[in-house]
């Protein structure tokens, strides 16, 4: 019964989108945040997952971490999640950051996608931190992420990629070889 996973929780962060007077009353619309409950064992592994990850979880690795289907959609019901992409989510009141959207990038295309090109320039700090995000993956497979750049390749060694505050990311002469190569 879906009822015994649902457990109270602290309300962190309330974002305000709307205030409408009606009558003696006001309307507010917007979203509430909530803390997760750490006395569930899955919510503690997910957790732990989500600080290495800039507050983002995948719903495969929620469901390798004792989450259920059901549990997944009641802390999105609930406000606890936020949906970050198609299959990742914000556990709880996670900071929005631009290395964030970039982890979601990455955990959104599979474990075989990294931030590449300018993203790729961006993590190792050669430039600064804006613009559209782009991410390279293995050439023999097609990922659609909405608003991010994917680029393919066939030959990805693993000298090329590397780990820069949790994100996978193409190494640095990897990233100023493609940047450089989409220039000329």
């Amino acid at each position: 019964f879906l009822a015994a996973t649902l457990a109270p929780a602290a309300v962190v962060r309330v974002e305000v989108v709307e205030e409408k007077p009606v009558g003696p009353y006001t309307l507010v619309r917007g979203k509430v945040h909530f803390a997760v409950d750490p006395k569930l064992p899955a919510n503690r592994i997910i957790t732990d997952i989500a600080r290495t990850q800039h507050g983002l979880v995948s719903r495969s690795q929620a469901l390798e971490a004792g989450a259920t289907r059901h549990t997944i959609q009641a802390q999105l019901r609930q406000g606890v999640w936020t949906p970050a992409r198609d299959g990742v989510y914000i556990v709880g009141a996670a900071e929005a950051t631009w290395r964030q959207r970039t982890m979601a990038a990455c955990l959104a295309g599979g474990p075989d996608v990294h931030g590449s090109h300018r993203t790729g320039l961006r993590l190792h700090g050669a430039v600064d931190l804006s613009g559209r995000l782009e991410v390279l993956t293995d050439g023999y497979r097609r990922v659609r992420l909405p608003g991010v750049f994917v680029h393919r390749t066939i030959h990805l060694l693993p000298k090329d990629v590397t780990i820069i505050d949790g994100i996978p990311v193409t190494s640095l002469i990897r990233s100023l070889i493609d940047v450089g190569g989409r220039q000329s």
